[in-house]
């Protein structure tokens, strides 16, 4: 496999993992707000945000499916993806927090 390929394969690896992360902090928001109002903009906030999350899980099964003959241009985009999914990762983790400690926003 070359280095290309293999970058390529990581960062779809790391992809899914921050996917599967994303699933878990949404998850544990629909927890929190069962057991109580989601609290100022986090409820729409989760909405834009699992928006977000699954136009990138398209894109990136998409990713997945291309032929590995151009490893860097993939790699690039691959990475790209990844950093967008971490961006989102952190925001649900915010809202979370703001769940689970109100007037932490």
């Amino acid at each position: 496999m070359s280095t290309a390929n293999s970058l390529v394969q990581q960062h779809i690896l790391e992809c899914e993992a921050r996917l599967k992360h994303i699933d878990e902090l949404m998850s544990g928001l629909r927890q929190g707000s069962a057991e109580g109002p989601v609290f100022g903009d986090v409820g729409a906030r989760m909405d834009r945000l699992r928006a977000h999350r699954d136009r990138f899980a398209v894109e990136l099964e998409g990713l997945k499916s291309l032929p590995r003959g151009e490893g860097h241009q993939l790699a690039g985009r691959a990475e790209r993806h990844g950093r967008v999914l971490e961006a989102i990762g952190l925001e649900l983790e915010k809202a979370l927090a703001a769940v689970i400690v109100p007037g932490r926003d």
